[in-house]
């Protein structure tokens, strides 16, 4: 990982959470908005593809690809992805295990 994607990363995960503690600060009006909601339900999975998306676009490992098939499958049906990421990257890990 170069010093780029590293600072990337932690810029995103600086907004997400300031995303996720900005309700604290807001009005509770405003937290009801319809749109606000979708928007604080949504930014998980908005973050995971920015991360994900260029690395997968890049690459031709179908061991990645395999994992972002089962991270997207997963977050899909569980709604869970926390649980996705863990899924994509076990099995990421050991389908390259088990293949050299």
């Amino acid at each position: 990982m170069t010093w780029l994607e590293l600072w990337a990363v932690l810029l995103m995960a600086g907004v997400t959470y300031l995303t996720r503690i900005g309700g604290i600060f807001l009005p509770v009006d405003r937290l009801q908005s319809p749109f606000v909601q979708r928007f604080l339900a949504n930014l998980p999975a908005a973050v995971l593809a920015a991360l994900i998306g260029p690395k997968l676009l890049g690459s031709s490992d179908s061991a990645v690809w395999l994992a972002a098939v089962v991270v997207a499958v997963t977050v899909w049906r569980s709604r869970n992805t926390l649980l996705g990421v863990a899924l994509g990257t076990a099995t990421c890990a050991a389908v390259r295990y088990f293949s050299h």
